[in-house]
């Protein structure tokens, strides 16, 4: 949920500035470049625990391990290196 709350706020100040730099006469790529640049910067130095947030679910799912085996990997190097015993 973190991952998702954070994502809106970034895509929110994306979209203020892209109205602020529209009004103030940016147009085309310019506008697009400058209004992603200033709402990553303004989501980074203004919503940091939010940041951390997602970035430590983002982690826990990345970390995450199927159940169905239970080998390590020291135990899979061990068989690459050493060869199936059981081959």
């Amino acid at each position: 949920m973190s991952i998702l709350k954070y994502t809106l706020i970034r895509l929110a100040l994306i979209a203020a500035f892209a109205g602020l730099f529209s009004l103030l006469g940016m147009r085309s790529y310019l506008l697009a470049f400058a209004a992603i640049l200033c709402g990553a910067l303004a989501g980074f130095i203004f919503f940091p625990r939010q940041g951390q947030e997602a970035a430590g679910e983002v982690e826990r799912l990345a970390t995450r391990r199927p159940k169905a085996t239970s080998s390590t990997d020291e135990d899979v190097e061990d068989e690459i290196v050493e060869g199936d015993p059981e081959a």
